[in-house]
């Protein structure tokens, strides 16, 4: 999900939804009340009052939602409300509609509520939640760019000549060009690797000198080698690092790297629970409790808690109190084996800083 804008004053937000995960998110986003503007269509008659003949018109429509529900079967999310405000040759102010939201639509949102958690929230949907950098590299026989993404967004850190030959430059040994160009990579790449703590690496690039690099680092440097996920790239330029990151390599990486967080804290949930049992909480009601007695210091929700319309909300004022305390809080897919773990313990629960009974 990218926030195009975003003003807490006036509780006023424009976001895109740029993947499918994102249409999960929005339903904890947007509420009964809000003002929702996207562009839609709408079936209009055409032809005069006595035509039956129909068209569907796209038009800015803007909303007061009523509802808001997934549509497993499209890929979209469904808001539906009474129209406020619409173009003026078309008659649907105060009819009620439905916008369909999906991949690549913009919407902007008026909130009815401003939660303070929502700020948190829109960065967990931006997985703005990723601590660690990620390394890129985009590669072809003649050079290599390295770049790194993290919540900040791209940028690119340096390239790399490799100075092969052509095949056609005579008895020039080209391997041991090869193994100089992967070496000097290599070395910047440790060297990135180690001043932002990155843990995850994408090698991507036309044809096969990525697949050659791959194994020079399983042979020479086996811990990046062990890190190292090969992607796709047309180019080995800073174009060709947007495009990893608009591939499924890069968005499976990411659910890797967040799917490995929450095994450990679910690992240490149940060590708690055995152990420590002191030292958790679980339960909306004794997890409220822990968050605003100051106590909860990582708190896991499990996301259907979150979007259930029966739960939203004082799930919300737990998340806003968790701000306020300063604990953390992670939101688990509950298809997950983590997600499915925690949905033992009610769907919430908290490890706590301090015993509070």
């Amino acid at each position: 999900m990218k926030v195009l804008s975003l003003n807490a004053k006036e509780k006023e937000l424009v976001i895109k939804i740029e993947k499918l995960e994102d249409l999960y998110w929005l339903t904890g986003i947007v509420e009964r009340d809000d003002l929702v503007t996207a562009v839609t269509t709408r079936k209009i008659r055409v032809g005069g009052r006595e035509s039956n003949k129909t068209e569907r018109i796209p038009m800015k429509l803007t909303l007061r939602v009523e509802k808001i529900t997934i549509d497993p079967y499209s890929y979209r999310t469904r808001i539906s409300g009474i129209v406020l405000e619409c173009p003026e040759k078309y008659s649907v102010k105060g009819r009620h509609h439905t916008i369909n939201v999906k991949e690549g639509s913009i919407i902007r949102i008026v909130k009815s509520k401003w939660h303070p958690s929502f700020l948190a929230l829109l960065d967990r949907a931006k997985e703005a939640s990723l601590k660690a950098t990620i390394l890129l590299v985009a590669m072809d026989e003649e050079k290599a760019v390295v770049g790194s993404v993290d919540e900040y967004g791209l940028r690119e850190l340096a390239e790399v000549k490799s100075e092969i030959p052509s095949k056609g430059a005579g008895d020039l040994d080209r391997s041991s060009y090869e193994r100089t160009y992967f070496k000097k990579l290599t070395d910047i790449i440790q060297e990135y690797l180690d001043r932002f703590s990155a843990n995850a690496l994408i090698i991507a690039g036309p044809g096969f000198m990525k697949e050659k690099f791959r194994s020079y680092l399983t042979e020479k440097r086996p811990s990046i080698a062990s890190i190292a996920k090969m992607g796709h790239a047309s180019s080995a330029t800073i174009n060709g690092l947007e495009e990893i990151l608009k591939r499924g390599e890069f968005k499976k990486l990411l659910q890797e790297i967040s799917l490995t967080l929450h095994s450990k804290l679910v690992e240490e949930l149940l060590f708690r629970v055995s152990k420590r049992r002191n030292l958790i909480a679980y339960g909306l009601d004794d997890v409220e409790m822990a968050v605003n007695a100051g106590a909860a210091e990582k708190v896991l929700i499990l996301d259907k808690l979150l979007f259930s319309p029966e739960n939203k909300a004082r799930v919300l004022d737990i998340l806003d109190m968790c701000e306020k305390t300063k604990a953390e809080f992670h939101i688990l897919n509950s298809r997950s084996e983590p997600g499915r773990l925690l949905h033992n313990f009610g769907g919430i629960a908290a490890l706590l800083r301090y015993p509070i009974a």
